[in-house]
């Protein structure tokens, strides 16, 4: 049975409070926010409330076990809104499918498969509050505590497709989707500019296609290029193909680095790269980047060109090319 049938069960009855929770309590037992627990309540009527005659709200400890089960069915790729009204029993069976229901299997596209969901959901909550002070007090905390590359693989990444997914399920606003970017973004390039400040490495250009509307992408480029003691030379998104020749050209770069979000056109892109790699000498390294580059087939990029799918195959490209690629 399904937890978003229960309205009925909302109680204005005597309920002892020392048998029952404050949110703050099953937020620090179960390891999820009060931010995301109130979402859910509110959004998906997925959390049993009961109310003391004081008309204080509180949680039966057993919830606790089912939010659990819940957070670990998001962990392993479930949608939320699949997943958080489900019953206890419900989510044992997803958990821990048998060969005899293969029905329960979780067919959907996993979001994130790693640790860090609860507080990737964290971040989605207050980028849906537009909680900007937030969201950054995180950002600097996560990257001391974790140090750049981890941050980058195991929190910004994940989190945009998050945010990304959530936005094609219709539970974020275009203009909430556009807040969590643009937040990282800003973030992104105020850590990179200070490493820029000090770099003595080769000089790479880093831009986007014309027509590209996104730049976290780039800019997380910009930010692996200059951890590894690159000189980034930065010109945001949509830069027209002869306009990045002629800064390749006047700022004597090394390489051009291109990112390509998930929903550029794949036929667009094959020209654009195509005219690049033209146009530059042969001692420029062109470098793709991005979601987009998983759309391109393999065998359509064009001969002396490195992609990449992943951040830390990139830094490791970087870190490799250092003789080729000195300063």
């Amino acid at each position: 049975m399904l937890f978003a049938e229960h309205e009925e069960e909302r109680m204005s009855q005597d309920t002892e409070p020392d048998k029952t929770l404050t949110i703050g309590q099953l937020a620090q037992l179960t390891g999820i926010g009060q931010h995301t627990l109130r979402v859910w309540e509110r959004r998906y009527d997925a959390l049993k409330v009961l109310r003391l005659p004081s008309g204080h709200r509180r949680y039966p400890h057993e919830e606790v076990k089912r939010l659990r089960a819940v957070a670990s069915a998001i962990d392993k790729g479930f949608r939320t809104r699949k997943v958080v009204n489900n019953s206890l029993d419900e989510l044992e069976k997803l958990l821990n499918p048998t060969s005899a229901n293969p029905s329960l299997e979780n067919t959907e596209h996993p979001v994130s498969t790693l640790r860090d969901t609860p507080l990737i959901l964290e971040w989605v909550t207050a980028s849906r509050h537009y909680d900007e002070g937030y969201l950054t007090a995180q950002f600097y905390h996560e990257w001391g505590l974790r140090g750049p590359l981890p941050f980058l693989s195991e929190l910004a990444v994940p989190f945009l497709k998050e945010v990304g997914q959530q936005w094609e399920d219709g539970e974020l606003t275009v203009s909430q989707e556009h807040f969590a970017s643009e937040a990282l973004s800003d973030f992104m390039g105020g850590q990179w500019r200070k490493l820029n400040e000090r770099n003595v490495g080769g000089s790479f250009v880093l831009t986007t296609l014309p027509g590209e509307q996104h730049r976290v992408g780039i800019q997380m480029c910009a930010l692996t290029t200059a951890l590894a003691g690159r000189r980034v030379v930065f010109l945001g998104k949509d830069t027209p193909v002869v306009d990045t020749v002629s800064a390749v050209h006047r700022s004597t770069s090394q390489a051009l680095g291109i990112s390509i979000s998930i929903s550029y056109p794949v036929k667009e892109a094959l020209k654009c790269i195509l005219e690049l790699r033209n146009e530059l000498p042969e001692r420029v390294h062109l470098i793709l980047g991005g979601a987009g580059v998983g759309n391109i087939p393999e065998k359509k990029i064009p001969e002396g060109v490195s992609a990449f799918t992943s951040i830390e195959d990139y830094f490791l490209w970087l870190n490799n090319s250092s003789r080729t690629l000195s300063g």
